[in-house]
């Protein structure tokens, strides 16, 4: 099975957005025990482009959940029932297609699926050698909560001033987005999404402190 590239090519308008904004910034310079970009990149070209059938990052969904006091229980994997998707996808390494959103650098972009009763829970983390990593996200972030170019870019804004372990919610409700740093090369970010265009079961807050914790634990 493919890889899903729903953060690449989401929407004309957020690849506009792509263009223009991923060379901004010099990426995260956070010297702390988060998620490195040579790890992510590690762990992207481990699982290939088939997928695996659990995280290959050390998230743990029942704290998540206990912290984000949903009251209910975090299950791996998609909501549809008897899909046949991986629970984990990913892409990265090098590239020297000039399309690509890594240009030739090295990066990375790791998506480990969740679900909440029927409402998915994507939990994504990018790395970028050059540029910063949210800059990477912006079509999914836009796909997934039905955000207008204009809002789009001023949650860039947002997500790109944030501090490392910040988390930055979307004025949507259903999605957070967190810098990681990458202890001094490159940058990377976590961005968790729940439900789809602006839609979600779960409380704006509840996202938020999902998003929060999974990114603590993104080793």
């Amino acid at each position: 099975m493919k890889i899903r590239t729903k953060h690449i090519t989401a929407g004309a308008l957020g690849a506009v957005l792509l263009a223009s904004l991923v060379g901004c910034g010099n990426g995260g310079t956070d010297a702390g025990g988060s998620l490195s970009l040579d790890r992510l990149v590690e762990i992207a070209e481990k699982v290939g482009k088939d997928g695996t059938d659990t995280c290959p990052l050390p998230y743990d969904p029942a704290k998540a959940a206990e912290a984000a006091k949903l009251g209910q229980d975090i299950e791996p994997g998609p909501a549809e029932a008897g899909s046949d998707k991986p629970a984990a996808t990913a892409e990265g390494g090098k590239t020297t297609d000039p399309q690509s959103p890594y240009a030739g650098k090295a990066g990375a972009w790791v998506t480990c699926s969740y679900h909440v009763g029927g409402e998915d829970l994507v939990v994504h983390a990018a790395g970028a050698e050059a540029g910063q990593a949210v800059s990477l996200m912006l079509p999914t972030m836009q796909a997934a909560a039905g955000m207008s170019v204009d809002e789009t870019k001023a949650y860039w804004e947002k997500t790109s001033k944030a501090k490392s372990g910040e988390p930055v919610p979307s004025t949507s409700g259903n999605i957070a987005t967190v810098p990681l740093g990458s202890g001094g090369k490159g940058d990377v970010a976590l961005l968790l999404t729940a439900g789809e265009s602006g839609k979600t079961s779960l409380k704006p807050e509840q996202v938020t402190e999902l998003a929060k914790a999974f990114a603590a634990q993104a080793k």
